[in-house]
């Protein structure tokens, strides 16, 4: 398994309580941001010993990662004394696999606090000194510790959530481990269920404006909801930008999807049905697209279905089918999901997310991944209907690989491109040769997601590429034209008027490479200074327009008045 993700852990010495902390706060590497599969995928798990044979089952899928609970209650049985030996199994098992785990520091102990989740001095210092002994344990093992799980909701957070006890005990735990153990990585705070429900974005804000994001390397999530994988790019976009508005000067805080999955349940949310086909599209376009969204670890809910019951939700999140534990020998019976996880994994292994292409809808999805000068795609679409598109390639043949791996066959890409049926489920589209237009698109640097720019007449957005042929290209933007010599590198802009008519502006840019074809990318320009417009009601034959000016910068109407709007 690939290596990259975080920072090489050797063992360091214990930084004396009395001694200046050697190194900054811990963060994560900067392949975080871009990390090699199957780094960024993993499983929740529910075990610290595995059934005879299943790790082998669970390591075959490809995933580079587990996420379990560590249990305050199960590991400190009397005051003071910790016995952490289930998870000295649990991880000796898990790196004979070269699996990583993340371990949640999480939920109450019978010892402190009536039980419940820790809410006075003593409890949160008790919590503290057991969380550093686990550290202490585990140190340099390459572990991600995350601060609690889902505190925002009950029963995991008892007796009630209160957003203030929370942030004392993870304000607590991050100062006592960062002082200690600062090479160590931690994140936070699991929060439960889709940010756009009550509460929950201010939650995160509580938790960010209190100053925990010194503590954590990411912000962990769990998005759950009924509707498709890609509904949750918007709430990313929020998340992202409240992080950077509380973010630690020269931090770049990622968010992980730490617990998310669909259940293949006859009987769900508002009658809704998702079948294990369903499933299993659901987990590629879940991880494929969380890569597309600036995510680098997507934890999938849940390894093991938990028992056998089909209209039990709560039964049928896993990979596989639910196994006894009362039988000698496990028998582990993979869903569609486990082969689509494996399919992406066995696929991707060794590649880096590059780009998504802007071809063809906004619900249609073609992203790019290298690995050095070697290129892929994987393209579906949200729509439900399934619809023809061109990605602009060099001609040759594509090997197509279905979501499940079990179907494969040839496609021959013409001058024009690639044409390909879109459909709800991912394709793997590997060239069978080299594809000199698909190597300029993954040298052509990314678009950040969103960008921040005032409204102006004229705003240029720069991209620079550095030619990977061995010939020389001309390139033309809207505005420049460029002749680009075999590995040298060049900046060109593109021209944009952007409106104060709307907060979220799209944009595509096209750089044209002549004989060679059309490279596309989007993003979205976020104004700084639109202005918002109100209608009121029609009153007679009369029209009345509120307009407001949030960012308080002059404007002028055109070109009928020279009303200024302040």
């Amino acid at each position: 398994m690939a290596q990259s993700f975080l920072l090489n852990h050797r063992s360091p010495d214990r930084v004396s309580e009395s001694s200046p902390d050697p190194y900054p706060p811990t963060f994560l590497h900067p392949n975080i941001l871009a990390p090699t599969l199957p780094d960024g995928v993993g499983v929740n798990i529910h075990f610290t010993d595995a059934q005879p044979g299943e790790m082998k089952v669970l390591a075959a899928s490809g995933v580079g990662w587990i996420r379990t609970d560590l249990v305050w209650l199960r590991t400190e049985v009397q005051r003071g004394k910790y016995d952490f030996s289930a998870y000295d199994r649990l991880l000796n098992s898990l790196a004979a696999y070269n699996l990583r785990a993340v371990l949640i520091l999480d939920y109450g102990n019978p010892l402190y606090d009536q039980s419940f989740s820790p809410r006075t001095d003593a409890g949160r210092q008790a919590f503290a000194r057991w969380a550093v002994a686990a550290v202490e344990h585990f140190q340099g093992r390459g572990i991600i510790w995350e601060m609690y799980n889902e505190p925002n909701i009950k029963p995991f957070w008892s007796p009630q959530p209160n957003v203030d006890d929370y942030i004392k005990l993870a304000a607590t735990v991050g100062e006592a481990i960062h002082r200690t153990y600062p090479r160590e990585i931690m994140i936070g705070p699991a929060l439960a269920g889709s940010i756009d429900q009550p509460g929950r974005l201010a939650f995160l804000e509580a938790c960010f404006k209190s100053g925990l994001l010194k503590y954590w390397s990411a912000v962990s999530i769990h998005p759950y909801r009924i509707t498709h994988p890609e509904t949750v790019n918007e709430e990313y976009r929020q998340l992202r930008l409240l992080i950077a508005k509380y973010a630690p000067q020269g931090r770049q805080i990622p968010i992980i999807s730490g617990e998310w999955g669909y259940p293949s349940s006859t009987v769900w949310k508002n009658a809704k049905v998702i079948s294990p086909a369903t499933q299993a599209k659901f987990l590629a376009r879940q991880w494929l697209n969380n890569l597309a969204h600036g995510i680098p670890l997507s934890l999938w809910y849940d390894w093991q279905n938990d028992g056998h019951n089909p209209q039990d939700p709560e039964h049928n999140f896993g990979l596989i089918e639910y196994s006894d534990p009362k039988q000698k020998q496990g028998v582990y019976r993979p869903k569609p999901a486990y082969l689509a996880a494996q399919t992406f994994n066995r696929n991707l292994a060794g590649f880096q997310f590059n780009k998504r292409l802007a071809v063809g809808q906004v619900d249609d999805y073609v992203l790019l991944f290298n690995k050095n000068n070697a290129v892929q795609l994987v393209a579906w679409t949200s729509n439900p209907s399934p619809h023809v598109i061109q990605i602009p390639t060099s001609a040759g043949l594509f090997r197509v690989i279905d979501h499940l791996g079990q179907s494969s066959t040839l496609l021959t890409a013409k001058d024009k491109g690639l044409t390909l049926t879109l459909t709800d489920a991912p394709q793997y589209l590997i060239p069978t040769a080299a594809n000199p237009l698909l190597q300029l698109a993954a040298a052509w640097e990314t678009l950040p997601l969103d960008l921040s720019r005032s409204a102006a007449q004229q705003s240029a957005i720069t991209l620079s590429l550095k030619n990977p042929l061995t010939q020389a290209i001309q390139i033309k933007t809207n505005s420049q034209t460029a002749t680009v010599q075999p590995n040298q590198r060049v900046s060109l802009a593109s021209i944009f008027s952007l409106s104060r008519s709307r907060a979220i502006l799209p944009v595509r840019l096209e750089w044209q490479i002549q004989g060679l074809g059309t490279l596309t990318q989007s993003t979205d320009i976020l104004i700084a200074n639109p202005l918002q417009v109100t209608f009121l009601p029609l009153a007679v034959d009369k029209l009345t327009a509120v307009i407001r000016n949030p960012a308080g910068q002059r404007y002028r109407e055109k070109p009928a008045s020279s009303t200024l709007w302040d």
